[in-house]
């Protein structure tokens, strides 16, 4: 499937794609919520917990470039159905082994899949809208439905049934992904309807393809996209773990920690809407940079907060609103500084740097808890990632790459 620079994308492919984020994206956060919880009934440390949840991105940190270069080699479809395809099947398997290694093995599969089908739905509304932030905004917005929805109903399954519900219920709602993939209409290219046969060999990453893409890290808007997402994305890592723990350990039941992730979902699908405006007086770069900053520092001060759901509420939707703009304008600046052949490529170089960061902060998280308590660790992570942030913006200050025109940054240094 080749990007689209002209004229308006078909809307049935446009609309499947959209199912497929928010089913795809409730699925994952469904996880985020579920796995913290059972880890701790199966009596796992801070430590082991930061572990856990880090497994859930090492693959993907590995093997992201390699899914994206698949997708442009193979097709974007056929590919997401094989993940999205593993990640039904895996999900139900939680309770029915209840040893810690066995949890980390899960979580390393599942999270490899998720996050490849989260690739592929990415990089196939960027083929489709040429990268268009409008469109962007409006994709994320429909798939926040699923993150919204999906905490909430894994936290009430999680009251009523336990862990044998809950971890059921994420494995049904993984068959709305494999429909959702199935409503895709197939390229009308003949190259894309009779894509290359899938052979062994094609499984195994190339050395000259993670060359090849992280060249495109010479692009300077490509280098600050990724740069950004790293960094971002460090929230989502705080709160896949310790957030979901310092609420438990505060009284909060399932169904309330779900409904508070739940307010990131509603104001970061309101958020994306804003985007498209956001970047007509706003530079990218400094949006980007100015909204990561507020994100981070909204989940650090978690532990100032107490445990009143309606303040905590209230810091969710503000931090929610600042993550809704960053993801479109992150997926435009890389969509148009690489060409329609990398688009796979490149998105699985930004899940890449996700993936480093959702894998190591968690482990980190788990570390400083057990040494210095769990609140102490949202102060010394946060503070840690707004001082590089804030390097970050030095830098972009300094670069004469993002000086002119656009502020995109898509030439090459």
């Amino acid at each position: 499937m080749s990007l689209e620079t002209a004229g308006e994308p078909p809307k049935r492919a446009i609309y499947a794609t959209y199912a497929t984020g928010l089913f795809g994206n409730g699925l994952t956060d469904m996880m985020s919520v579920a796995v913290p919880l059972w880890a701790l009934t199966l009596g796992a440390s801070a430590t082991e917990i930061g572990i856990i949840v880090g497994a859930r991105n090492v693959l993907p940190l590995f093997l992201a470039i390699h899914g994206g270069v698949l997708m442009d080699r193979m097709g974007t479809r056929r590919v997401m159905f094989f993940f999205a395809t593993m990640a039904t099947v895996l999900a139900p398997l939680y309770p029915a082994l209840p040893w810690l290694p066995a949890l980390v093995v899960l979580q390393m599969f599942i999270g490899l899949a998720t996050i490849l089908t989260w690739v592929g739905a990415q990089t196939l509304i960027v083929q489709l809208t040429g990268g268009d932030t409008a469109h962007l905004g409006r994709f994320t917005f429909v798939t926040r439905f699923g993150t919204f929805s999906g905490p909430i109903l894994i936290g009430v399954m999680w009251d009523l049934w336990g862990e044998w519900g809950a971890f059921t219920f994420a494995g049904v709602w993984g068959l709305g992904l494999l429909a959702s993939i199935r409503l895709i209409p197939d390229p009308k290219s003949a190259a894309a309807m009779a894509p290359p046969a899938l052979r062994a060999r094609d499984l195994v990453p190339r050395v000259s393809e993670y060359v090849r893409s992280f060249a495109l890290l010479g692009l300077p808007a490509v280098a600050l996209a990724v740069g950004i997402s790293l960094l971002r994305s460090t929230t989502s890592g705080i709160q896949d773990s310790f957030y979901v723990v310092y609420l438990q350990q505060a009284g909060m039941t399932g169904t309330t920690i779900g409904a508070l992730i739940a307010m990131v979902e509603i104001s970061s699908g309101l958020g994306s809407l804003t985007a498209g405006r956001v970047v007509r007086f706003m530079r990218p770069h400094w949006a980007l940079i100015l909204f990561s900053i507020l994100a981070v520092s909204l989940i650090a001060i978690t532990p100032l907060l107490g445990a009143v759901f309606a303040v905590l509420a209230l810091v969710q939707l503000l931090r929610g609103g600042c993550q809704g703009l960053i993801l479109p304008m992150v997926l435009s600046t890389v969509a148009k500084a690489v060409g329609p052949e990398n688009q796979g490529r490149a998105m699985g170089l930004r899940m890449t740097g996700n993936r480093l960061a959702a894998t190591i902060i968690p482990v980190i998280m788990g570390v400083i808890a057990d040494a210095v308590g769990v609140g102490n660790s949202f102060f010394i992570v946060g503070g840690t990632v707004i001082g590089l942030l804030f390097v970050v913006a030095l830098l972009v200050h300094r670069s004469g790459a993002f000086a002119g025109g656009s502020g995109t940054g898509t030439e090459a240094p």
